[in-house]
């Protein structure tokens, strides 16, 4: 079982879950996972776990290393996509239409 720092369920996902489950740790995959990088993470580590997310069922996922200044998208059957400008704005695409994250403000806040 993982935790990711941030995850999002559609709703309709959500309701499949009966009532009696959604009150535990929930056994599903997100749709969509956002993980950040600390000083004491191995990134090789960190990719793996996005890979096991990706193999599970996750439909978007982010990797976000404000150490290398990086961001890693994963996406179903593609290639991993590498952001190395942090002046970049990650989407949310079809998962969460609308959502937007400015890279920069992360690095920012740390």
């Amino acid at each position: 079982m993982r935790s990711p720092d941030v995850s999002f369920i559609k709703m309709d996902h959500w309701k499949a879950i009966p009532l009696e489950k959604r009150k535990n740790f929930l056994p599903f995959c997100p749709d969509f996972i956002a993980e950040l990088r600390s000083e004491s993470d191995i990134l090789e580590r960190l990719k793996l776990k996005m890979r096991e997310w990706m193999g599970n069922g996750c439909k978007l996922a982010w990797l976000i290393d404000h150490l290398e200044e990086k961001a890693y998208i994963y996406r179903p059957s593609t290639e991993v996509e590498i952001v190395d400008n942090f002046n970049r704005v990650l989407l949310g695409e079809d998962i969460l239409p609308g959502f937007q994250l400015q890279l920069s403000e992360i690095i920012n806040e740390i």
